[in-house]
């Protein structure tokens, strides 16, 4: 069973939090948004919320990157 989260910033953080994330894609563009960019998990630094993933794939597309994370299993 899968369930595809696309709700911003405050749904993305709440299903991180609780423990409720096995997948999840980034894409990273060459350009930032404004001066800080575009805060994507509502607060929680993106190096925190990678802690538990790890890098499944890395595509390029065009000057972005798109990369697949998935939860470890110990």
């Amino acid at each position: 069973n899968r369930l595809m989260v696309e709700g911003g910033a405050q749904v993305a953080r709440s299903f991180l939090e609780a423990g409720l994330v096995d997948e999840f894609h980034v894409i990273r563009a060459a350009a930032t948004l404004g001066p800080a960019g575009v805060d994507a998990l509502a607060g929680l630094a993106m190096d925190q919320a990678l802690l538990p993933f790890g890098v499944r794939e890395q595509e390029k597309l065009g000057s972005d990157v798109l990369t697949v994370y998935e939860a470890r299993t110990n």
